[in-house]
């Protein structure tokens, strides 16, 4: 009832006040063939989005942005923010205020171009929040990008805990979305965050990533590796993933994704494939097979068969 309230209250606003409304939703069906899982298969929400943007100005606009979640301690379902932010474009660059999309792996999420399927690499290792409070600065040179960001450092669903904050930087060239245009890009990402140890010392965590990717007609390629280091611990975690898809024609799409983690003491591999069909505007399908291994020569085959809902 809840959700339905705020979905009604979003509509309202948009149509009072010409505000874009938009709304997204992943939804799967997933059946995992290991043996001694407690569920073997589910039905489940991975994502729901509302979000409405307003255009004050040539110069400013405002974005507000809702997901809705399971709970890990219950697994209930939850509302939360995941933008609420303010676009300020001077002469100087555009400056973000508040809520707002973090920049450690927006590019590659475009690159890989499933976000329904499955986050990037970092993300699904939780190497950083996909969203933080904060300020950020973007700008661009030609086709040369950079930005910076200085943010809490515990994403957007839990308050800051202590007086340290976290700064991250991307800088690429070329073009950011090749899922939707083609083109190249290249660049490397970095963030540093100090923290209170457990044993009363001040440590940091650092992580250094380099990304690229090609899309030219039907084919897109990407790939992307990462290191995070903890002063605090003696190893440090290594990522490589790398993904491509091609397009046959405007309703079906063949992609394929292999990612490999090393943390010095494990290592763990997995591969993802599948196809995406369109039949109408708003709604994507896609079957896909995942394949997840470790060092032990333990393995799984998950099958899932995924939807994506955009307005």
């Amino acid at each position: 009832m809840k959700i339905l309230l705020f979905i009604t209250l979003f509509v309202s606003i948009s149509i009072a006040e010409e505000i874009k409304f938009s709304a997204l939703a992943y939804y799967e069906y997933s059946y995992y063939s290991d043996n001694y899982a407690d569920v073997s298969n589910e039905f489940e929400f991975r994502r729901v989005y509302f979000g409405l943007e307003k255009k004050m100005s040539n110069t400013l606009s405002y974005k507000f942005l809702t997901d809705v979640g399971r709970r890990s301690e219950d697994g209930l379902l939850e509302l939360y923010l995941k933008n609420a932010k303010v676009d300020w474009n001077t002469r100087f660059g555009k400056f973000v205020i508040g809520m707002q999309g973090m920049n450690v792996f927006d590019i590659q999420k475009h690159t890989w171009g499933y976000r329904s399927i499955d986050k990037t690499a970092m993300n699904k290792n939780n190497w950083a929040s996909s969203a933080d409070i904060g300020l950020g600065y973007y700008n661009n040179y030609n086709r040369l990008n950079y930005n910076v960001l200085i943010t809490n450092g515990t994403g957007f669903k839990l308050p800051e805990d202590d007086s340290y904050k976290k700064l991250s930087t991307q800088v690429y060239y070329g073009e950011g979305k090749l899922n939707s245009k083609d083109g190249m890009n290249s660049g490397f990402v970095f963030t540093y965050e100090p923290y209170h140890s457990e044993g009363g010392t001040t440590e940091f965590k650092f992580i250094a990533g380099l990304f690229g990717g090609y899309a030219a007609g039907s084919f897109r390629i990407g790939a992307e590796c990462g290191q995070l280091m903890d002063s605090d611990v003696d190893t440090s975690m290594n990522i490589i993933s790398g993904y491509g898809n091609y397009s046959i024609n405007n309703q079906f799409e063949i992609f394929a994704r292999l990612d490999n983690l090393n943390n010095n003491s494990a290592i763990s591999n997995s591969a993802i494939l599948g196809v995406a069909i369109s039949p109408e505007k708003g709604l994507t399908i896609m079957p896909n097979i995942r394949f997840i291994s470790d060092d032990n020569s333990q393995y799984n085959y998950h099958y899932n068969l995924n939807f994506k809902f955009s307005i």
